[in-house]
């Protein structure tokens, strides 16, 4: 059993936001400006080429490393707490593998640092989540999810300006910046987040033995609906939110922008739908613990987020950008708020929440690869206005998809007729 300490919500709220913001400070950054830096250092005939390497195969560990760093999680016994424990290893080693890529002076350095940093700051992000899980009332879990979910674009922002900051700094002084702040963030959590030591369960000698079953490790989609669909949910709008991925290569090819002004262009879109994310995020996961539904924000930002991607499809003028990532940037602030917190309240057991809530972000991590490998064949067919149209449309069926999903509050309801279905009386 779990001897839970409850934190009081709003040091909950401050401690995992800090702790999500270091992690995906430290994640994001990299991958939009300082891997490219080192790598240019190292061999600027061939950055294109190495920065698919890396971030490639850094992709692929994070994807396999997610649920085992779940798992790890939700067997953990030391008196830190199963959690806290690795939120802040996670943190720590995470950035002493940033600083090792400031280091490295071969590109397998960076390929080996780089997937031990993914590995390290996924620990972190799935202890967060499964705080929250753990922690969190089910009719207060938008509020502290809009402000976890808004971590992630606003890091890819500030990031870009304290690089812009530092630009004459050295790139070791730049991920030291990064490791340096992810332990402190880790420190200050730790402080505010409470939690008791998890007990495991003994099992009775009596207890039969089970055979180890696919089951054991991924939910069984017979007994767990909910988690499915929200698990088809996630995975198909996460397809339309990674072609947003292409604007800048959409602003170079169809905008005709060149390379010297492109940094500036794409800088005034991510602050566009960054302040809307931010924004969106924070306002409606309040107003989804106050109307006490979730649904219809996930179904309704699936939906925005799609509207956003035709506009895209058919702009050819910039100040049309501008608008359709506004449109797109209120759209993800939703659903990242509202999605996060149903999640949350359908994982199957909050004895393994962390190890789901990994599963869960498979459905984040796979999109990113799919995407790319199918993007040329999208393109060729009927170039940008048809990539964009039909992820967009395929963000429309991943709010479709939620509908299944019972609504907050029915839960228990979706329970007994889940056991009616099997065939198993309920009194």
């Amino acid at each position: 059993m779990d001897l839970q300490v409850q934190t009081p919500l709003k040091r909950l709220m401050t401690g995992l936001t800090l702790s999500n913001f270091a992690a995906n400070l430290a994640l994001f950054t990299p991958i939009v400006v300082l891997l490219t830096l080192k790598l240019t250092f190292l061999d600027p005939d061939h950055v294109a080429t190495n920065l698919s390497y890396v971030t490639g195969i850094g992709a692929f560990f994070a994807l396999i490393f997610n649920p085992i760093a779940g798992f790890i999680s939700d067997r953990t016994t030391f008196k830190l707490g199963r959690r806290r424990t690795w939120i802040l290893f996670g943190l720590v080693f995470g950035g002493l593998s940033l600083v090792g890529i400031g280091l490295s002076n071969q590109v397998w350095q960076i390929v080996l640092f780089w997937c031990c940093a993914q590995g390290f700051y996924n620990f972190t992000l799935s202890a967060n989540m499964a705080l929250v899980a753990e922690q969190v009332d089910d009719s207060k879990k938008g509020s502290i999810s809009g402000m976890m979910g808004m971590t992630q674009n606003l890091t890819i922002l500030l990031g870009m300006l304290l690089m812009t900051a530092m630009s004459k700094q050295s790139n070791l002084s730049k991920f030291s910046v990064l490791a340096i702040f992810g332990v402190v963030a880790a420190v200050v959590a730790l402080m505010l987040i409470r939690e008791g030591k998890y007990m495991v369960k003994k099992k009775s000698s009596s207890s039969v033995k089970t055979k180890f079953s696919i089951w054991s490790v991924f939910p069984d989609p017979r007994k767990h609906r909910p988690f499915m669909w929200a698990w088809i949910s996630r995975f198909l709008v996460m397809m339309g939110i990674a072609s947003t991925n292409y604007n800048s290569v959409l602003l170079t090819q169809r905008f005709g922008i060149k390379a010297e002004d492109l940094s500036g262009k794409m800088l005034i879109l991510t602050f566009v739908s960054t302040i809307c994310i931010v924004v969106s995020s924070i306002v409606c996961g309040k107003l989804s613990d106050k109307l006490k539904i979730q649904k219809p924000f996930v179904l309704g930002s699936g939906l925005l987020m799609a509207v956003a991607l035709i506009v895209i499809a058919f702009s050819y003028h910039f100040n049309v950008l501008i608008f359709a990532n506004a449109l797109y940037g209120i759209g993800a602030g939703v659903y990242w708020a509202v999605d996060i917190a149903l999640v949350t309240r359908v994982l199957p057991s909050k004895d393994t929440a962390a190890k789901d809530l990994g599963i869960i972000n498979i459905a984040n991590a796979l999109p990113q690869s799919i995407v790319p490998a199918i993007a040329p064949i999208l393109l060729s067919i009927g170039g940008y206005s048809f990539m964009f149209t039909f992820l967009g449309i395929v963000g429309i069926f991943g709010g479709l998809t939620i509908l299944p999903v019972p609504e907050l509050g029915q839960d228990n309801k979706a329970k007994i007729s889940e056991v009616s279905d099997l065939g198993l009386s309920v009194d």
